[in-house]
């Protein structure tokens, strides 16, 4: 696909670019000016930017004429020029490990490194394969020696590659460090988000010609908890195709695969010569297993309920009696087979017999192949069957309601029909909140967490709790999150008083459910302020994240307007951002904790921060 322009910032502040730009500044320049509200800057951009690889390097009137009308401080101003015209000692540093990578002696670099034009004409008569101009202009780019050795690989190919940069680098002194490859995961990840369709197709395809429906099963998994190790780090500057998909090859060997099926992950390098080689094998695309599955499932689902019906309506003609309020369910896991094949209606009638588990209406149903033939063979009346219906769909709607049904401080609460502003007036009735004294901007007591971190009990909460196999419901997420602002609420009045914390310092979307929105407000409320809570109290503008779980967890999420809004005020004495973490949300006697900044000085020890941020991790001091 293409689109224009190449470059565009989307309404969530996501600048969005062709994936064929690749980062070419002229490319990004009009998107670029749009975020700095400049109309002037296209004849310059790609001097301030530092993008002038293959071209003249600039002259020093050059830059101080593109910088007359930039309107930057002094500080970037600075920057600028020391980027492009800069410390020479500073060029020699980044030059020196492509010098010993290819061999070239230093004799005279130090002499020819008085000035960039002396230098220049040096590496023009000592080294071969990369022009000087280019050389000098990837070393000024290079803000490290990890750029550096990148930009060395893309020049002169595989004898600049990351294991032997980092030789050259510990053979240069203390000086140099080795570098690793920080986007390693990414890029594996990368390839096989490409091949995740056609690995799914195989893994099908094995599953049905060697008759073993589990192999389906175990063939994904390999894929889906597929990670690349840790020391791809230290090989590649760019993970290989081949690497990660015969790290697949050496897992999915370890089955019950014949090795002739796996050998076309072998001769592949690329995506594209894996599907030309799938579809040489003739092996099927369609349907995708995903989603043959989800419609056998829901078929199965169907049937199951339906032949349920006729059962009772059988055993009422037969005078048995009825259980029409107890319906059955589907299994928690789905047969293989649902991933490999559509399901006819004979199977469907099969497995819902082995749920029923009535070997007498079985037996009564014998010979028929579909539910009409059964309806028919059985002499059951259509009016009969939809009655039974409708007093099954009366019992599974009372237990819908039951799972709605939650217990809040010793009262229950129907999510979805309960007013939250009464159950709100009910938590006001408990003994006032105890914990950190915030307006003294305590904390509670934590410890150093350690490199494993995870969680100290058990339940899953709103807004972040225990990461457990089993999900919370919708309902349940709800209203411990809700639930968790409420004691937020009244725990903040406590500790800075009424007159800072009003319903207005309430400024989460959930307030609105406790705090109807009425004509004479103004409407502050919005779940991408990165807080819950918002006031002044003295000469400091607090800023709160409410956390809250259902059991007593040591780990919750931070999303990403909320790492922003502690990104950004972290530090800061006048505006501070902290998270009130309240842990047993439903009970009478809910836990208050006064947690700091995870991006703050001195606070990182106490948290263990996983996919960028995503998930926290703190450790409370027990003694």
């Amino acid at each position: 696909a293409s689109s224009h322009p190449d470059a565009m910032w989307l309404s969530n502040g996501v600048l969005a670019i062709r994936r064929d730009v690749e980062y070419a500044h002229d490319k990004l320049a009009s998107a670029l000016q749009a975020a700095l509200h400049r109309r002037d800057l296209i004849r310059d951009l790609r001097l301030i930017l530092k993008s002038l690889a293959g071209i003249q390097p600039p002259t020093l009137e050059l830059i101080e004429k593109a910088m007359e009308d930039a309107d930057i401080d002094a500080q970037s101003l600075a920057d600028v020029r020391q980027s492009w015209m800069g410390s020479v000692s500073i060029i020699i540093d980044r030059i020196r490990p492509v010098l010993a990578l290819m061999g070239v002696s230093e004799e005279g670099l130090d002499a020819a490194g008085a000035d960039i034009e002396r230098l220049s004409e040096w590496i023009d008569s000592k080294v071969t394969g990369w022009s000087a101009g280019d050389l000098l202009s990837a070393a000024r780019r290079s803000r490290d020696d990890r750029t550096m050795g990148e930009a060395a690989w893309l020049a002169l190919g595989d004898r600049a590659r990351l294991p032997a940069w980092n030789q050259v680098l510990s053979s240069l002194g203390e000086r140099y460090a080795p570098v690793e490859n920080r986007a390693a995961k990414q890029q594996a990840d990368a390839h096989l988000d490409q091949i995740s369709f056609l690995l799914s197709a195989l893994a099908r395809d094995v599953a049905i010609k060697e008759g073993k429906a589990g192999l389906f099963l175990e063939m994904e998994a390999v894929r889906r908890e597929f990670k690349a190790p840790s020391d791809w780090t230290a090989q590649w500057w760019e993970v290989p195709f081949h690497t990660v998909i015969g790290a697949l090859h050496a897992k999915y060997a370890k089955l019950d695969v014949p090795e002739d099926r796996l050998r076309v992950l072998t001769e592949t390098r690329s995506a594209q010569e894996l599907r030309s080689a799938l579809e040489a094998m003739e092996v099927a695309f369609e349907p995708d297993p995903d989603d043959l599955a989800a419609d056998n499932k829901e078929a199965f689902k169907e049937a199951l309920l339906k032949l349920h019906d006729f059962r009772e309506a059988w055993k009422e003609l037969g005078g048995g009696g009825s259980t029409a309020g107890k319906p059955p369910e589907l299994p928690a896991d789905l047969d293989p087979t649902a991933y490999l094949k559509r399901w006819p209606e004979s199977e469907l009638i099969e497995k819902s017999h082995r749920i029923l588990s009535d070997p007498v209406f079985q037996t009564a149903c014998e010979g028929c192949s579909t539910l009409g033939e059964i309806r028919d063979h059985l002499g059951i009346d259509a009016a009969k069957v939809e009655s039974n219906r409708k007093e099954r769909l009366k019992f599974e709607q009372e237990a819908e309601r039951k799972c709605r049904t939650f217990e809040v401080a010793g009262s229950s609460f129907e999510v979805g029909t309960g007013n939250y502003r009464e159950l709100f007036e009910n938590l006001k009735k408990l003994a006032p909140p105890t914990g950190p004294r915030a307006i003294d901007d305590e904390f509670s007591p934590l410890k150093t967490v350690g490199p494993g971190g995870g969680s100290s009990g058990g339940g899953t909460g709103g807004k972040g709790g225990k990461f457990s196999s089993q999900r919370p419901s919708k309902e349940l997420t709800e209203l411990v999150g809700i639930v968790g602002e409420m004691h937020a609420y009244r725990f903040l009045q406590k500790e800075f008083g009424k007159e800072a914390v009003r319903r207005s310092a309430w400024v989460s979307e959930l307030s609105l459910e406790v705090h109807p929105f009425v004509s004479a407000d103004t409407d502050k409320t919005s779940d991408g302020h990165g807080f819950d809570f918002r006031f002044r109290s003295g000469k400091k503008l607090w800023h709160v994240e409410v956390k809250a779980t259902l059991g007593d967890d040591s780990q919750f999420e931070l999303g990403t307007s909320e790492i922003r809004a502690a990104s950004r005020l972290a530090g800061s004495t006048d505006q501070p951002w902290r998270i009130l973490r309240i842990t047993n949300a439903l009970s009478a006697e809910p836990t208050f904790e006064w947690l700091p900044n995870p991006f703050e000085a001195g606070s990182r020890q106490h948290y263990r921060l996983q996919e960028g941020g995503i998930r926290v991790f703190y450790a409370r001091d027990k003694t």
